[in-house]
């Protein structure tokens, strides 16, 4: 058997090393990489905090309502967890990007194969924008 029909094993272990190491940097110092919170990701937390509270949401001339009600209900729930920090305000979006490893693999194995959805995972698992977009506590990723 050669690598390019890879077992069924060997695929998912390989996988599985992908995956770890994609956790690894979109996890690693989470609240503390950026440094700082950014406006935009304030913004988000200011309105997961009012929807946790059960507050009216905070208006603002650049934001009257929550561009993402679905995404404010998620960080409402990271942040009622662990807290007004940053890493659990960023935790979602690192989840989301690590969802994006995994849908990355299941349709490049869907469309071109085993290798091809490895390959399609390990890109999208260090893709800088991926990852800088994987870090930040806005509805993008």
């Amino acid at each position: 058997m050669t690598w390019n029909q890879p077992s069924t094993w060997r695929s998912y272990v390989t996988l599985g090393v992908i995956f770890l190491a994609a956790a690894g940097l979109r996890l690693w110092h989470l609240d503390r990489v950026p440094s700082g919170v950014w406006i935009d990701e304030c913004i988000e937390g200011l309105q997961a905090q009012a929807l946790r509270r059960g507050e009216t949401l905070p208006e603002s001339p650049a934001l009257p309502f929550p561009r993402w009600p679905v995404w404010c209900a998620v960080e409402a729930m990271s942040s009622g967890v662990g807290g007004d920090t940053a890493g659990a305000l960023r935790l979602p979006a690192a989840l989301a990007g690590l969802a994006g490893v995994a849908l990355g693999f299941i349709a490049g194995r869907a469309v071109l194969g085993p290798v091809a959805g490895l390959g399609a995972a390990a890109f999208i698992g260090g893709s800088f924008w991926h990852l800088q977009f994987s870090r930040m506590a806005l509805p993008c990723i």
